[in-house]
């Protein structure tokens, strides 16, 4: 959980504290550890989708986009 918590810090969509507590909490809460896991893997997965869409948006010459 430590890495993708760290992720979505890293793309500023994070706001708990990531403690080991509030992961057992979460984890509690939704029906168990892998349901948790899945769970915030999913969210992660739709955080960087919608960053990618932003990002093709950028408007850029063919070079460049190739490039990025």
């Amino acid at each position: 959980m430590e890495q993708i918590t760290a992720a979505m810090t890293a793309l500023g969509m994070y706001t708990g504290a990531g403690t080991a507590a509030e992961h057992a909490e979460q984890a509690g809460r939704l029906g168990g550890a892998e349901v948790y896991r899945v769970r915030m893997a999913n969210a992660l997965l739709g955080m960087v989708q919608g960053e990618r869409l932003l990002a093709d948006s950028v408007p850029l010459d063919n070079t460049s986009r190739h490039a990025a």
